[in-house]
């Protein structure tokens, strides 16, 4: 995990770092060894007491959320604080949380626990404490990569990349929309604005999948994003981008940060 200075644009890694001492606030086996750990859908939240946090879906040696504390000071640092480990046998992606601390996460069958075809299946599960893991009713969809969730957690946002479509789940009334997007849909941010900021791909699936698995550092996947209005389920724009395999999108003061699965720069 690196932090990113914006106005400087200087980066630096801040975990794994220096060993931790720390002892883990959930149910959690232990801090993940560092040559394990792999981290990727992250989200922000910070409590009541104004304390940062920074919640990391990690794949290397568990399938877990990681959960940092945001050390304030002339260099920011992470301190890890816990982990909540995933359902057996599935896998996590995108993560969001709640004014109150609820965790939300993609979750899809593991290859391991799928045969050997991969099954895309999947839903969004919920966590809070002393309650385990749950599923959002109405949340089942095809490749469920990243989501968000409304602060008060009454609106559920997710990606369905197979089908191009962005699934809104409503938890008061149940209601469920599909969205069709001219793209397929990687990670979901919210904007400054309080619109969503939609990320994906524009090319065939099978392209995407083997560069993706590949070792290769770039590969020519065009992608775009699009500003959604959450209330409307409206597109309100769709930027195509000269980013190779972008995959989220993020504001950043006036600016738009872009993120990539290749390449080693945030343009």
């Amino acid at each position: 995990i690196y932090l990113v200075d914006t106005g400087s644009g200087n980066a630096h890694r801040a975990y794994p770092a220096k060993a931790s001492s720390a002892k883990s606030e959930f149910s959690c086996p232990g801090e993940v060894a560092p040559a394990s750990f792999s981290p990727h859908g992250i989200a922000t939240h910070t409590t009541p007491d104004g304390q940062t946090m920074l919640y990391v879906v990690n794949h290397g040696g568990r399938e877990s959320v990681e959960i940092f504390d945001v050390v304030k000071g002339d260099v920011p640092s992470l301190r890890w604080k816990g982990c909540i480990v995933y359902p057996a046998d599935t896998t996590g992606n995108g993560v969001s949380v709640t004014d109150d601390g609820t965790i939300y996460a993609a979750r899809t069958k593991t290859l391991e626990g799928a045969g050997s075809e991969p099954d895309m299946s999947g839903d969004i599960i919920f966590w809070r404490s002393g309650e385990g893991w749950q599923t959002v009713p109405g949340s089942q969809m095809m490749g469920p990569n990243g989501v968000v969730a409304s602060p008060d957690g009454e609106d559920i946002f997710a990606n369905a990349w197979p089908s191009s479509t962005l699934v809104a789940v409503n938890q008061e009334t149940g209601r469920r929309q599909d969205l069709t997007l001219p793209f397929m849909p990687d990670n979901i941010k919210w904007s400054d604005r309080a619109t969503l900021l939609v990320t994906g791909h524009r090319a065939p699936i099978h392209d995407i999948i083997s560069c993706y698995i590949s070792p290769r550092m770039s590969c020519d996947i065009p992608a775009s994003f699009a500003e959604i209005d959450p209330d409307t389920l409206t597109i309100l724009a769709v930027t195509d981008l000269e980013s190779d395999f972008a995959t989220t999108a993020v504001d950043v003061g006036e600016t738009c940060w872009l993120g990539t699965a290749r390449g080693e720069i945030i343009t």
